[in-house]
């Protein structure tokens, strides 16, 4: 059943569609990249080390070394890495595998030694693949040249680079495409395409007209269908596809069950991967069940390294987001400062001073609770966890939090961790107030409209969530697609598919506000199991 409450800086940066977009951006594949995992170092793990080198008389080696990589432990992967080199020069393989590991250390701690060491490896691997491909064309090294390129891509997405990356995609897909066309039983391309399928059907409409100029097309439930080829017929990169599955089948189809699945599989393989711990707290976040989740960051905080400060910069993020939800104010203020001491991005640093502002109105310190509400302005805008940091900030400034709002906040964490006796409470108490604002009240009827949801009395769900009206809500325009989407479910759970139809569609149409990639992801797994009814 859908959780219908949304993750605190939980976005999956898609694109931002705001109250004012002209004052956004967009960055396109780099938005995309961000989401959920507040930096491209998520997204780009699934990349980085799903390629294969498929030589007979290596395979072991290539085992070993990835597993190695998989597991966090570079020093032995590149030694042997090192080791294909001096034993084959002129393949690429060695090359390419090592500028895999310096690209991950580069985007985990933005160290541009470790750039230098990536661009060099990547370059040499696509080299040695031109070479071999004069002399004979085979789809093993048409798949090392389009890996190669993928790569490289995807570093100046992180950089911001796009015109560029382009056409680095462009060079990735031809490659990948015609491994294929070699071999099509070569199944592990299918990952890299899957990637920039999916990755590239978010791009912003004002950017399409790049994608034609390139020859490139995108289509989303093909990049899905692609990655799960991959994780079920792939050779060495079968557990990386298996990860990025995990990653969609949350990010993309809100199956967060079947997403902590596979990764609580991979990390018996491989418990030292902060990635996959990372993965699989944030599903965990998402699926309301918040003990699990705050062990997975706390594991990351725990392993932390100097190569991947930025990692460990988002595990106190989440941290903190679990200690508001817990009503622990103090201790979400303690995690957020750590991450805006030890992240080196501007990127989720408005949403956390937000939210430390929230705890700091909590504990009635209103100085405090000013002064990062000015701050929290300064965030980076293109992502919409920091954009509307600033809405509300500049919103809330001049009113400050009135004390019933701040009781439904409680009172929504309250559902979150599950507590639903205590925020029935809340909820009770607020509707009997006479005089609140109109989108207080909005709101409180949603949280009911929740309460009622997770007793399984849907006709009640509906009744109350049916009483949102749109020009009640100034801040918290987010409530009336939820509040569509909330109905959509329940009719679905009484049967009638018609309405359920009907509403879904209503709250898609409305999902351009705060929280719209998560709603994106709940909207598209009640469209699937509505089609799988009618079979």
């Amino acid at each position: 059943m859908i959780d219908w409450l949304t993750v605190p800086g939980t976005s999956r940066l898609k694109n931002v569609i705001p109250i004012n977009q002209s004052s956004i951006q967009p960055i396109y594949l780099r938005l995309v990249i961000l989401r959920s995992y507040p930096n491209i170092i998520l997204f780009i793990f699934l990349a980085i080390f799903s390629n294969i080198f498929s030589q007979k008389t290596q395979d072991s080696q290539i085992h070993t070394g990835l597993n190695a990589s998989y597991n966090f432990d570079f020093e032995k992967a590149e030694s042997i890495f090192q080791k294909i080199i001096d034993e084959n020069p002129n393949h690429p393989a060695g090359y390419y595998f090592l500028s895999q590991i310096y690209l991950w250390k580069y985007l985990g701690g933005n160290d541009r030694g470790d750039k230098g060491i990536f661009i060099k490896y990547a370059d040499l691997s696509i080299k040695k693949s031109e070479i071999l491909i004069d002399k004979k064309e085979t789809a093993e090294i048409y798949f090392y040249l389009g890996s190669a390129f993928q790569l490289k891509a995807l570093a100046l997405i992180y950089e911001g680079e796009f015109y560029d990356a382009y056409g680095d995609v462009k060079d990735a897909v031809d490659n990948l495409e015609e491994c294929l066309e070699l071999n099509p039983k070569f199944y592990d391309a299918y990952l890299g395409l899957g990637i920039f399928n999916y990755t590239l059907s978010y791009v912003p409409s004002f950017y399409r007209f790049l994608m034609g100029i390139f020859g490139l097309s995108s289509d989303k439930e093909k990049g899905f269908e692609q990655i799960k080829i991959a994780a079920e017929k792939g050779n060495f990169n079968k557990y990386i596809s298996e990860f990025y599955k995990a990653r969609l089948l949350s990010d993309y189809v809100a199956d967060y069950n079947s997403s902590i699945r596979l990764t609580d599989n991979l990390l018996k393989q491989f418990p030292d991967n902060i990635v996959l711990h990372y993965q699989h707290g944030f599903s965990s976040l998402l699926n309301r069940d918040i003990e699990t989740a705050e062990k997975s960051f706390a594991k990351i905080i725990e392993i932390s390294g100097k190569e991947f400060q930025l990692t460990n910069s988002f595990a106190y993020l989440r941290m903190g987001d679990i200690n508001f939800r817990k009503n622990n104010f103090n201790a979400a203020i303690n995690y957020y400062e750590q991450f805006l001491n030890e992240t080196r991005s501007f990127e989720f640093a408005g949403y956390a001073y937000y939210q430390i502002a929230l705890c700091y109105s909590f504990l009635e310190n209103e100085i405090e609770m000013r002064r990062n509400l000015i701050f929290a302005r300064n965030g980076n805008l293109d992502i919409p966890d920091d954009y509307y940091a600033k809405e509300k900030s500049e919103y809330f400034y001049d009113k400050g939090f009135s004390k019933e709002y701040l009781k439904l906040i409680k009172a929504e964490n309250l559902l979150v961790t599950k507590n639903y006796q205590s925020a029935e409470k809340i909820i009770n108490e607020i509707s009997s107030v006479k005089k609140i604002s109109k989108e207080t009240s909005a709101k409180c009827e949603f949280l009911k409209s929740q309460l009622l949801f997770s007793r399984n009395d849907f006709k009640a769900a509906i009744k109350n969530a049916e009483k949102i009206k749109e020009e009640n809500l100034k801040i918290e325009k987010w409530i009336l697609p939820a509040a569509n989407l909330l109905i959509a479910e329940s009719y679905f759970q009484l049967g009638n598919f018609e309405k359920a139809e009907s509403f879904l569609q209503k709250a898609e149409e409305q999902n351009e506000f705060e929280y719209s990639e998560q709603f994106e992801s709940k909207i598209m797994n009640l469209k699937r199991r509505l089609s799988n009814s009618k079979k």
